[in-house]
């Protein structure tokens, strides 16, 4: 009998602790913005001739979820991480102010009638677990329909601290190299 009340007690404190450990409060949600100072815009713009159209993300970017790369090429969504405002959005309101503030000659605009079009395609854009952040795709420049210039781009920087808040610093860098890519290309192209 005193056998079979300590295995009854066994089994009634081990559900106790097991209840305990299952109560913990669930981790506060972080909303995380690309740009963490407010985008500066110029305050006149010369005579608009070029179009950072909607920028295009893969699939996997689409979601507000913060993403990170594992070491056996799987990509992680992060539960508690999540981008403040659609990332699309926030990368072609980021490039755009950047265009502008190293372009005197023309003003970059989010749409125009019969003007330079850049149409920009990011295919990879996370942190991975070593403290890498990368950030690659293509981008298009054309009139029309019509592609003049199609251009890669692969950047990658390294966290100084851990943690997605160190990962969007990084990112943010990497859009600013990004911008100056462009900008030389355009400038190239005569736009």
């Amino acid at each position: 009998m005193t056998k079979v009340l300590s295995v009854c007690a066994a089994l009634v404190s081990s559900s106790l602790l097991l209840g305990c450990s299952l109560n913990k409060p669930t981790p506060a949600m972080t909303y995380h913005l690309l740009d963490h100072e407010q985008t500066k815009l110029a305050q006149r713009l010369p005579e608009a001739r070029v179009a950072l159209s909607k920028v295009r993300l893969t699939d996997y970017l689409l979601k507000p979820n913060l993403v990170m790369r594992r070491d056996n090429n799987q990509l992680a969504l992060a539960n508690y991480h999540h981008w403040a405002e659609p990332l699309d959005k926030a990368v072609q309101r980021i490039i755009i102010s950047n265009l502008n503030q190293q372009n005197q000659d023309y003003g970059i605009v989010s749409h125009c009638r019969e003007c330079t079009q850049v149409r920009l395609h990011v295919e990879h854009f996370y942190p991975t677990e070593q403290g890498q952040v990368v950030l690659s795709g293509y981008f298009v420049i054309g009139q029309g329909q019509a592609s003049d210039v199609v251009e890669y781009f692969s950047l990658a920087g390294t966290q100084a601290d851990a943690g997605y808040a160190a990962s969007v610093e990084v990112m943010r860098t990497l859009l600013d190299q990004l911008s100056s890519q462009i900008s030389m290309t355009l400038n190239k192209k005569g736009a």
